[in-house]
């Protein structure tokens, strides 16, 4: 068995934990709002569009995946 170098199990301790705070921030609630659909409330116009948008958006994700084969 090799002896690795003594830095080397720090970096990877600092690379993990970085990859970790990385995931946390991404997978976040709040850093998803509103990502695929436009914000909604403002006004009756903007809900209507919103709920198109969602409309829209449900019917084509099926259709994105039948032609993309998965």
């Amino acid at each position: 068995m090799q002896e690795r170098a003594p830095g080397h199990r720090r970096r990877l301790t600092v690379l993990a934990l970085g990859a970790g705070l990385l995931a946390l921030m991404v997978a976040a609630p709040a850093a998803w709002a509103g990502a695929f659909t436009p914000e909604h409330g403002g006004s009756p116009n903007a809900d209507e569009i919103d709920r198109l948008y969602r409309i829209v958006l449900y019917i084509a994700i099926p259709i994105f995946l039948v032609v993309e084969g998965v």
